[in-house]
């Protein structure tokens, strides 16, 4: 089921290109997990949802821009299906005092908090076990700066194997 849902959202937009492996040709589960989105947050509106199993995740600057400034946004990270997102943030360099990102460990920022960035940091790695990711993004109205660029991945459910349920009767014999 949770790969029919996946499927299903997956088709209104346009997919990006697909690297096949041998054992993508063989299972779907496969072939889907590999799809991954990107999103510039709080280019969609305050509040934007992705229900993608991968993705990149940017300030509202991109990958060679600084964000904005006056920035309140919110990204909810959903794929359906997942046991755990792994969420690595790979670049991050903001004003020390008043830009700041948070990750939380659920659908809203009622769950506990995985991460919370602010000022320049190495790269770091949470995981969810909730299957779910809620991001917050804030910058106040002053100073830019590059932002940051982050990757998430998840572990998704695997597809559950077909079960037959027949019996065997004598009452019907054989056609000859």
């Amino acid at each position: 089921m949770c790969n029919l849902k996946l499927l299903a959202s997956l088709f209104p937009i346009s997919l990006p290109a697909i690297a096949l492996t041998a054992a993508s040709l063989f299972s779907p589960f496969s072939l889907f997990s590999q799809i991954t989105e990107t999103i510039w947050i709080c280019t969609g509106g305050n509040t934007m949802a992705s229900n993608g199993p991968n993705g990149v995740v940017y300030d509202s600057g991109g990958p060679d821009g600084y964000y904005n400034d006056g920035q309140d946004c919110t990204l909810l990270i959903d794929p359906g299906c997942a046991v755990s997102l792994t969420f690595t943030v790979q670049d991050y360099l903001t004003e020390s005092c008043c830009d700041y990102l948070i990750v939380f460990d659920g659908d809203s920022e009622s769950a506990p908090v995985l991460l919370n960035m602010y000022g320049q940091s190495a790269p770091q790695t949470v995981v969810s076990t909730s299957g779910k990711l809620f991001v917050r993004w804030y910058s106040d109205g002053s100073v830019i700066y590059p932002g940051f660029r982050a990757v998430w991945t998840s572990i998704l459910v695997p597809p559950a194997a077909p079960v037959v349920n027949f019996t065997l009767s004598d009452a019907n014999p054989a056609l000859q």
